[in-house]
């Protein structure tokens, strides 16, 4: 992306990028009711009003994956995973430090192949 532009819902509202404005979910289903749009090349009128809205959750494996792939937790637990695995190093013996280090280090690095990454583009 080389220029973007910040628009508030009525600029965008008047400059056409966006066809409704609505505070919750109802309103909008409410305010699309009647739509024609297109799909499958075949135009296909939208009937929401007073539709059954079902929220669904998260199963736990995504849901400890949003946590883990919080940049800050992210580089706590790689930073831990180092200093357990260097204390292991200094301290032979001592199996929990390395172990939770190792732990640690697997765990920052599967979540950071899934975290949103803002490095420069050079790195």
């Amino acid at each position: 992306m080389v220029n973007a532009n910040e628009y508030t819902a009525a600029q965008a509202l008047h400059d056409n990028l966006i066809e409704h404005i609505a505070r919750s979910l109802p309103v909008l289903l409410d305010q699309v009711d009647g739509t024609t749009t297109t799909y499958n090349q075949k135009p296909t009128v939208l009937h929401t009003a007073d539709a059954h809205i079902e929220t669904v959750g998260m199963p736990w494996t995504l849901e400890l994956l949003d946590v883990l792939i919080n940049p800050n937790l992210l580089y706590l637990l790689f930073l831990g995973g180092i200093i357990g695995i260097a204390y292991e190093v200094f301290h032979p013996g001592v199996i929990l430090p390395g172990t939770l280090g190792a732990v640690s280090l697997i765990l920052a690095c599967s979540a950071s192949r899934s975290s949103r990454s803002t490095w420069p583009a050079s790195c």
